[in-house]
């Protein structure tokens, strides 16, 4: 009997590669739109995936208008979606991903303001 083989993971659509473009830019709030109209129509692991890097543009966002507390709260859901997609093939390294969130809200936990003494978590493709 042959075995078939595994699927890889299905392209990220146009609007989440769009997302973490924006993102990328630091242009938060464009982000999260773009992540949105993704996730509003996504299912199963890649709604997951979508909303997950939605909290993660949306926290940076609240570090950028003086929110941290707001901002951890928005990390600790996009570490909860994540962490349901981290060893699945999804195009975005998601493990990478939530150890920058866990730095980054190590950081803001230890006193630091968001705007100085580390970088934002870094949206890579893989």
């Amino acid at each position: 009997m042959s075995r078939v083989p595994e699927a890889g993971p299905k392209p990220l659509p146009p609007e989440v590669l769009e997302g973490i473009r924006l993102y990328r830019e630091g242009r938060y709030h464009a982000a999260h739109t773009a992540f949105e109209g993704a996730w509003k129509t996504a299912r199963g692991p890649a709604r997951d995936l979508y909303q997950g890097l939605l909290q993660v543009a949306v926290a940076c966002h609240h570090l950028e208008r003086g929110s941290p507390a707001r901002a951890r709260t928005m990390i600790r859901r996009a570490r909860e979606k994540l962490l349901r997609v981290a060893g699945m093939k999804v195009g975005v390294d998601v493990p990478g991903l939530l150890a920058d969130l866990d730095a980054m809200e190590g950081a803001l936990e230890a006193g630091e303001t968001g705007t100085t003494g580390f970088s934002r978590p870094r949206m890579r493709l893989i």
